[in-house]
């Protein structure tokens, strides 16, 4: 009896530690000056043109901060600015574009990191 009763007990601990997130429980809100999305809001970008670009539109995008050590390529954001956008690599993966080409501009020093500007090129398949 004793066995199921802590058995039933460690159970409920661990399904209680893979509690869905509510609103009580999300972190705080990002500062209003902050434009970074985190897993929490995926949603964070207003996506819609992307979405409802033309098959084939070809598009050019820049990244908003340049590609260090420090960030991965997944988390930089890209500004395409005849879209009116700005999304990550995922996002755009997910609504459709695909990666034609990829310039690395010219490499600098910010506060002893090595930084580069990248510049996409993308295509909407579907």
């Amino acid at each position: 009896m004793l066995r199921k009763l802590g058995l039933a007990t460690l159970s409920a601990l661990i399904l209680s530690g893979c509690a869905p997130l509510t609103p009580d429980t999300l972190p705080e809100a990002l500062p209003d000056d902050s434009n970074t999305p985190t897993a929490i809001e995926p949603n964070a970008y207003k996506l819609d043109p992307l979405l409802e670009a033309k098959d084939r539109e070809q598009v050019t995008c820049e990244s908003v901060t340049p590609l260090s050590a420090q960030t991965p390529l997944s988390g930089i954001v890209f500004s395409c600015a005849s879209l009116g956008v700005q999304a990550t690599i995922p996002q755009i993966r997910d609504a459709g574009w695909r990666m034609e080409r990829m310039e690395v501009g010219q490499q600098t020093q910010q506060d002893g990191v090595i930084t580069m500007p990248l510049r996409i090129t993308i295509r909407k398949l579907f």
